[in-house]
């Protein structure tokens, strides 16, 4: 549940907190309630939350803000917040009320997919075998450095990560071997269609490129998937 603190603009201070303010910080309404509300603001943070607040005085609310809030025994705690400001009938600002969300274990979720993907890149890009990414109209997304020790991607390996995507498998392959792609793509999305496929099969093909020597490509491939499993990439 979020936690909702009330504020008194008058004098700054924590008038009132929920349940589920006080158990995410772990107080007690004792701890908190008279407490001067920027002292529950991460020193790091309060000249941020200073320009948040007068900036929500000025709108009436604000957007969804990220702050470093302090529980007890000074812990921190990574926060959502957003609040709105509650007036009198003659339009003065009487009290800030501010919904809080703790947002550390997904941060954490976030800052663990980065470090495996860094980790993955690393691993990709100095292995002896050529590993890419595809979208489903076959277009690139990811290739490996060791692409660039294959004569086969020698027209790719330069391109920009940005300027990737404007590249087909056809420009790598023969027209025979894009056709056979393209033919065992259409054999594999129609085996996701009928459902009840095992969703970690792969293809084995060997193709045939478009470089000088119209080497030959011994590829394996499987579908990327979606947290629904849905296929997304190759």
């Amino acid at each position: 549940a979020d936690g909702i603190s009330v504020i008194d603009l008058a004098t700054g201070k924590l008038l009132n907190s929920n349940p589920a303010a006080l158990q995410m910080f772990n107080f007690t309404r004792e701890d908190v309630i008279g407490t001067y509300s920027f002292d529950l603001i991460a020193e790091k943070d309060r000249q941020r939350a200073l320009e948040d607040m007068v900036q929500t005085l000025k709108n009436g609310y604000s957007d969804v803000q990220e702050w470093c809030l302090l529980g007890k025994d000074g812990k921190e705690y990574d926060c959502e917040a957003r609040a709105a400001v509650i007036y009198d009938q003659s339009g003065k600002p009487l009290y800030l009320v501010n919904v809080m969300r703790d947002i550390g274990e997904r941060k954490q979720a976030v800052e663990a997919i980065k470090e495996s993907e860094r980790r993955y890149r690393i691993l990709a890009d100095n292995v002896s075998d050529v590993i890419l990414t595809l979208n489903m109209d076959l277009r690139f997304t990811y290739l490996s450095a060791s692409s660039s020790r294959v004569p086969a991607f020698k027209r790719v390996t330069n391109i920009s990560s940005k300027d990737l995507i404007n590249i087909s498998v056809n420009d790598v392959l023969t027209p025979e071997s894009f056709k056979e792609a393209s033919s065992i793509l259409a054999e594999e999305l129609a085996v996701e269609n009928a459902g009840g496929a095992d969703p970690y099969r792969s293809r084995h093909m060997i193709l045939q490129s478009q470089d000088e020597l119209n080497s030959w490509l011994d590829v394996k491939a499987s579908f990327i998937r979606d947290h629904n499993k849905k296929a997304t990439g190759i």
